[in-house]
């Protein structure tokens, strides 16, 4: 018995569009990766996770989980979707994460995550220039290593002098 309309799709014949839709998901690039080191409270990581939902944010604190709540910090933000290392020596981030596995590193420099120490005195003195070299030249060999080929160091120094400040 002939029929005048096109052939009825069926679960075998899967549809045009349910094979565009198929590809492009295949098609799509992986979401861009970056390591943020140095913001201890996850408030800026959670915060600009939030704003590019479309990157992937992974933390890491030197704090541990037990340090955020006794600060009234949420350890577990649910924007970051776990992504985040905790008591992690940002020197030897390479150990803590997997090689060649991020686009970039977000680096805050310690005026940013802490405030310095009274023994360093203030942070215009020669021994806190030489700490904070000392720092960031550990950071980048280590970032190398969970870096991709092309992978990007980006740092954040405050720009502000009230940062800067000893307590």
């Amino acid at each position: 018995m002939p029929t005048d309309g096109p052939p009825a799709t069926t679960a075998e014949t899967p549809s045009v569009a349910g094979k565009a839709a198929a590809a492009a998901t295949l098609a799509s690039p992986p979401p861009k990766k970056i390591l943020v080191v140095g913001d201890e409270n996850l408030l800026f990581s959670a915060g600009i996770q939030e704003a590019y939902p479309e990157v992937e944010f992974t933390a890491a604190t030197v704090l541990s989980r037990h340090n955020l709540e006794a600060y009234n910090i949420d350890p577990i933000p649910p924007v970051m979707g776990g992504r985040i290392g905790y008591m992690v020596d940002p020197c030897r981030v390479g150990k803590h994460f997997q090689q060649h596995s991020f686009d970039s590193l977000l680096l805050f420099l310690p005026g940013l995550s802490f405030m310095v120490p009274k023994e360093l005195g203030t942070p215009d003195r020669p021994l806190f220039a030489y700490r904070t070299h000392l720092f960031v030249f550990h950071i980048l060999r280590h970032a190398k290593l969970v870096l991709k080929g092309e992978g990007q160091v980006h740092l954040v120094w405050p720009d502000a002098v009230n940062l800067m400040t000893a307590p």
